[in-house]
C-alpha cells in the first residue's frame, strides 16, 4: 500500500520526533527527570533528618558529659594538689622534729662526755 497505508503509518510512527516535538520530548524527559531527583532528594532529606536530629542530641549529650569530665578531673586535680601540699608540710614537720631530735641527742652526747 502507498502512504496511507498501513506501512506508511509505521513508518512515520517509528520516525523519531523532530523540531518542535523534539524540543517538547527532551523538555518532558528532563521535567520527568527533574521531578524524580526533587522526590528522591526530599526522601532523603525526611530519611536522614531523623538520623541527624539523633546525631545533633548524641553530641549535645557528649558534650555535657565531657564538661563534667573535665570538672571532676578539674576538681581531682585541686584535692591532689592539696594533699601533696599536706604531704610536704608534714614532711617538712617531721624532718623539724627530726633534726630537734637529733640535736637533743648530740647535746646529751656531749654532755655525759663532759
Amino acid at each position: 500500500p502507498g502512504p496511507g497505508g498501513r506501512e506508511g503509518r509505521h513508518a512515520r510512527m517509528a520516525e523519531p520526533p523532530r523540531g518542535h516535538a523534539l524540543t517538547e520530548t527532551v523538555a518532558h524527559h528532563a521535567s520527568s527527570t527533574a521531578a524524580t531527583l526533587a522526590r528522591a532528594v526530599e526522601t532523603m532529606v525526611q530519611d536522614t533528618s531523623p538520623v541527624l536530629e539523633q546525631v545533633r542530641q548524641s553530641a549535645r549529650a557528649l558534650e555535657a558529659r565531657m564538661d563534667d569530665i573535665e570538672k571532676k578531673l578539674a576538681s581531682a586535680a585541686a584535692v591532689a594538689q592539696r594533699q601533696h601540699k599536706h604531704l610536704c608540710d608534714t614532711q617538712a614537720l617531721m624532718a623539724q622534729d627530726l633534726e630537734r631530735k637529733l640535736d637533743t641527742v648530740h647535746d646529751l652526747v656531749a654532755w655525759r662526755q663532759d
